[in-house]
């Protein structure tokens, strides 16, 4: 046996003598090897190449973010960063993989709102508890979205669409990816606070604003990188962002809060690790991706993306704004009556 893995003298005499039991014993032992394990790695780390998991295909903007992120970040560690796509699950599959991982910094996750927070509320079984399984490492950034609507109805602000959906019952439709996705459960929780019926017209990607376009729905909320173009064009027009804050390139939209105090739902993305990584390997990985997204190409890049870097967020402030914003999800899905499948 490797000298570092040597049984501790104090294991040694523990489980020699006739004090306490011999399961205590073994207990501290266990306790004390896996503290010598952790502290081991992390003197060491990183020693092999990381792997980073995405929930997400190839392409995908958490994809695209993700490489963005590897290629910096492996000269600073000195070791490659290799981009792992897992899709399926709407990301449960690559966090499910990374919870089960070793904890010895090696394998991290980068983790969508919906993997670490909304999937535990409308999955019947994910095979993990993020709040259990995973530690945050570092916040990328957040993803609100933006409330769009086809020009051509002559709704100029979320007043005017609230109004023509209370004159109108059931007769107001959005596309959205589907009940239980972000846009999809945002856009019925904002029918429940205008305190009108809407229908919600399943229908994800182009085929989604194809028809909002077109006149088939009237409104959707939609990422900011999938409406960009069609803003610009006055295909579509900007009737409210589903942030807190407005949004530095939409200064004139307004936020859903402006109307609905309180209404705070986004996107965002973290890095994420499995729990019981050595907190000097967390620490270590949050004060470099920190300097990354704090750096004005990468800053740039992400909000080409619609990410809005969020730099300034240890990695137990990231952990405490998870758990704060999976009970602002956990509230939404039960006040929609969403059933886990």
């Amino acid at each position: 046996m490797p000298e570092s893995y040597r049984l501790p003298l104090n294991c040694q005499m523990l489980t020699r003598s006739g004090q306490g039991s011999l399961r205590i014993a073994q207990w501290l032992c266990g306790v004390l090897l896996i503290g010598a394990w952790q502290i081991a790695c992390a003197q060491g780390w990183p020693a092999r190449p990381i792997r980073l998991l995405v929930g997400q295909s190839t392409g995908s903007s958490p994809d695209l973010i993700a490489r963005l992120l590897a290629e910096r970040l492996a000269p600073r560690l000195g070791q490659s960063v290799l981009v792992e796509n897992r899709g399926g699950g709407d990301g449960a599959l690559g966090a499910q993989a990374v919870a089960r991982a070793a904890p010895d910094g090696l394998t991290l996750l980068f983790g969508t709102a919906g993997a670490l927070v909304v999937n535990q509320f409308t999955f019947k079984s994910l095979g993990y508890l993020p709040e259990r399984d995973l530690t945050g490492v570092a916040m990328i950034g957040m993803s609100p979205f933006i409330v769009v609507a086809n020009p051509d109805i002559n709704l100029r602000s979320i007043a005017d669409l609230i109004a023509l959906a209370r004159s109108a019952p059931s007769r107001v439709a959005f596309t959205s990816p589907g009940p239980r996705s972000l846009p999809g459960m945002i856009a019925e929780m904002f029918a429940v606070q205008a305190g009108a019926t809407m229908v919600n017209v399943p229908n994800n990607g182009s085929m989604g604003l194809q028809d909002l376009m077109s006149g088939r729905t009237q409104f959707s909320v939609q990422g900011i990188p999938a409406v960009t173009a069609p803003l610009r064009d006055h295909r579509l027009v900007a009737l409210a962002v589903t942030g807190a804050r407005r949004l530095p390139e939409f200064e004139h939209v307004p936020t859903l809060a402006e109307t609905f105090a309180g209404f705070d739902y986004v996107g965002w993305f973290a890095i994420m690790a499995p729990s019981g990584t050595h907190r000097d390997i967390v620490d270590r990985l949050n004060l470099e991706i920190e300097r990354i997204i704090s750096s004005a190409d990468v800053s740039a890049r992400l909000r080409f993306l619609g990410i809005y870097p969020e730099p300034g967020l240890s990695a137990s402030a990231l952990d405490q704004f998870i758990a704060q914003h999976r009970a602002r999800w956990s509230a939404l899905v039960q006040s929609l009556h969403i059933e886990p499948q």
